[in-house]
């Protein structure tokens, strides 16, 4: 292990490193947890949010937070294992960038590797290209919406409040505390990585929103919300197509921040978006955390 300076100090060094990877992003969604970073051979670090419950000792991925692992490419699969494993964990889970092919090689020291899926627009210098790839259904609804106004001054607390409404208006919950969501809103803001689209009807009143977080490759669409009340009025194409516009003028691609759910990824396809595949790479060194797994599970399956 090593300390959170020298990894803050390797992100320096570190041309493209995703949003998600930054150290300022993984001070924001720990939320008073640990968080530490493992040095490989190259001078590379693998960041991971380290947990300890009912004396295990665990690495997970942090809430809103797409992706971790190892990034680059100079480390052999059998020198990212030997470091892992030589935390001395009882369980480890993390997403691997988009690309990143080491994630393939962990299957043979073995970690359990499991194929994922984002969808991506990857071209965003033509909305008009981008529109005509819609489906018909998405260009139906955008022209339903037409009448919505665009609102990017939105505080942190409205968000929150909208989006929990939302989902308690369907019977869930929110799967994230007002603290940990007013810290992550403040980080972005200070390192000008994040923007709260959202949209209105005649009226007034707010209708979809969004929280997109940005870098210079990559705009993701991280936290949307619709009033469920208000039916099909159209309002989840126009707050996507507001989001990708915003993207274009900060990143150069637009990632829907993925889905395995299918009504969802057939949401986001009609977009005219691609899958693109990225791993999840996971181990149980504990057979006694599989338990703690199912507990989470069941606590949570009425989050969203």
């Amino acid at each position: 292990m090593t300390d959170k300076q020298a990894y803050y100090d390797w992100c320096a060094t570190q041309t493209g490193l995703p949003l998600f990877m930054q150290g300022w992003w993984l001070d924001a969604v720990s939320e008073g947890k640990e968080w530490t970073a493992v040095r490989l051979p190259s001078g590379a670090m693998i960041p991971m949010l380290l947990r300890k419950r009912m004396g295990m000792r665990f690495v997970l991925m942090p809430q809103q937070t797409q992706i971790g692992g190892y990034w680059g490419n100079q480390d052999s699969a059998s020198e990212i294992a030997q470091a892992i494993d030589g935390l001395h964990l009882d369980y480890y889970y993390q997403k691997y960038p988009i690309g990143q092919s080491k994630a393939l090689e962990l299957r043979e020291k073995g970690f359990h590797v499991e194929e994922m899926i984002t969808y991506r627009i990857e071209d965003l210098s033509s909305e008009e290209t981008i529109v005509k790839r819609f489906s018909e259904n998405k260009r139906r609804q955008l022209k339903k919406a037409a009448s919505l106004t665009v609102d990017f001054s939105l505080t942190a607390a409205e968000f929150y409040r909208f989006h929990s409404e939302c989902l308690t208006a369907q019977g869930k919950q929110i799967s994230y505390s007002e603290t940990f969501w007013m810290q992550l809103h403040a980080a972005c803001e200070q390192h000008q990585a994040g923007q709260i689209v959202g949209l209105r009807n005649e009226d007034g009143r707010l209708v979809a929103a969004a929280f997109l977080v940005f870098d210079k490759k990559t705009t993701y669409y991280l936290i949307p919300a619709y009033d469920p009340s208000l039916g099909n009025n159209g309002s989840g194409a126009r707050l996507v197509l507001e989001a990708i516009r915003f993207a274009a003028k900060h990143s150069e691609a637009f990632d829907f921040e993925g889905s395995m759910i299918p009504g969802v990824a057939e949401h986001y396809r009609q977009f005219g978006s691609e899958a693109r595949i990225y791993y999840s790479v996971e181990k149980i060194y504990n057979p006694l955390f599989r338990l703690l797994l199912l507990a989470n599970k069941w606590q949570s399956r009425h989050k969203h």
